[in-house]
């Protein structure tokens, strides 16, 4: 009897604990996936319903201005001039859009008249509708066109021609170009086209007043015209353009991808970081030159400092070469592993790249070690290859490097067999092609440093 009880109480008994968590876990996977999909599809239904509404502004927005007379299509401060603003907040089901609508004149190409001397065939009318900030962000485009009734009529002013190109000279298009004109109150908003460019037909006369801006998700926030020297303290590379009568004027700007980068100051003895290094740096997209003929560049920061991890991060950086300048007293430049191999302290950066570390070598100066340059005796160039021995018979030392790309070598010996201070050593060079040098001696002293030359055969 007290058998049965037992066997009757085992088959009436609840869930372990165990049992009881795992079951939870399963549910709350179901759950939690259940939720991730029933939110990406709550919201790809609300951005196809955004994107819905924004078509249907695009639309009404198009056939608005299709409905006025051709005579009064145009924008608030632009050519051809009208009362329809070019961007607008417009609210629809507690949406926020934004619109820009472009109005130019277009010069038809295929009209059969070979040579224009009324490029403006037909108004170009372009609308797009943004919503959403920053990477959320989306926008849909429509255009269309509106013709004159019979020929077109000859109009005053003259044409500028804006082209966008990358820093690898391939054209930028959908770029949005803002230009303005305070001194004939002028202001259009107009988008490249497919190769990179754009053409205003009728813009009043101005010398060097039209401001030109750029814009585009992910490409350099800060490429402009500016006024022209002395009123820049520089000579610009995009000065404010001109506008001439019956002429047309061509600006051509570089607008690239912004990049992200890492520079990293490493010790190559032992290949260790060096924190809190302070420095600075310049370079990226050029836009201009100096009264003595120097670049100057849209990044140019003096007071730069790596973290403890030696290491400072460059964001929203312009393509292009960088110079950096070390002025830690306690160290000695050598050279960077990213450069064009012109120079050593340049970093090449190349549009859109991202995550990558830049890395700077400095020679601790306390450490008893010998950095030489090599030359060429006839021209003066560095010379790469060249190898460099250090010896001295009395300590039984010999150690060998070979110059880098820009003529530099550096010996610092191991933990087991160091240069020693105050002790004298021979310095022997050879390369193919050039006649051996081995009458030389250096005394270490700490980090010593040194220029030899070698005569070509």
């Amino acid at each position: 009897m007290k058998g049965f009880f037992l066997k009757d109480r085992d088959k009436k008994r609840g869930f372990t604990i165990i049992e009881a968590l795992v079951l939870l876990f399963i549910f709350m996977v179901i759950v939690t996936t259940f939720y991730r999909f029933f939110a990406s599809g709550t919201y790809l239904v609300l951005e196809a319903k955004k994107k819905l509404i924004a078509v249907n502004i695009a639309n009404e927005r198009i056939e608005f201005i299709r409905s006025l007379p051709y005579g009064e299509v145009g924008t608030v401060s632009g050519v051809p001039l009208g009362d329809i603003d070019s961007l607008e907040t417009v609210t629809r089901g507690n949406y926020g859009f934004e619109v820009l609508t472009s109005i130019v004149y277009h010069n038809d190409e295929y009209d059969g008249t070979g040579t224009d001397s009324e490029p403006n065939d037909y108004k170009k009318i372009a609308v797009s509708v943004k919503w959403g900030e920053g990477a959320q962000s989306q926008t849909v485009s429509l255009s269309s066109i509106v013709a004159p009734f019979g020929e077109e009529v000859a109009i005053a002013g003259g044409i500028l021609n804006v082209s966008v190109i990358d820093i690898a000279g391939a054209p930028v298009p959908d770029v949005s170009v803002n230009i303005s004109n305070l001194s004939v109150s002028y202001n259009q908003n107009v988008t490249t086209n497919a190769s990179g460019g754009v053409t205003l037909i009728g813009l009043p006369v101005s010398n060097q007043q039209y401001v030109i801006t750029l814009g585009k998700t992910g490409f350099e926030d800060d490429v402009f015209t500016l006024p022209p020297y002395p009123a820049t303290s520089f000579y610009p590379t995009n000065v404010h353009s001109s506008v001439i009568s019956g002429s047309t004027t061509n600006a051509v700007f570089s607008f690239s991808r912004q990049s992200d980068f890492t520079i990293k100051f490493i010790n190559p003895i032992d290949d260790s970081v060096i924190p809190d290094i302070g420095f600075s740096l310049e370079g990226g997209r050029v836009i201009g030159t100096n009264t003595d003929g120097s670049l100057v560049h849209n990044f140019d920061e003096d007071s730069l400092a790596a973290d403890s991890s030696g290491e400072e991060s460059i964001t929203d950086a312009s393509p292009g070469q960088y110079t950096v300048n070390v002025s830690d007293p306690n160290y000695v430049f050598w050279k960077t592993d990213s450069g064009s191999g012109n120079n050593a302290d340049e970093i090449l950066v190349e549009q859109g790249e991202s995550g990558q570390t830049k890395d700077v070598y400095l020679l601790d100066k306390t450490r008893d070690s010998y950095f030489v340059k090599i030359t060429d005796s006839v021209t003066g160039a560095p010379l790469e290859g060249v190898l460099v021995e250090v010896s001295s018979v009395p300590l039984g030392f010999t150690d060998t490097t070979q110059a880098d790309e820009y003529g530099y070598g550096f010996i610092s010996g191991d933990e087991d067999d160091i240069l020693a201070a105050g002790e004298t050593y021979n310095v022997k060079l050879t390369k193919p092609g050039y006649s051996d040098k081995n009458d030389d001696t250096v005394v270490i002293s700490q980090l010593t440093q040194g220029e030899l030359s070698i005569d070509p055969q």
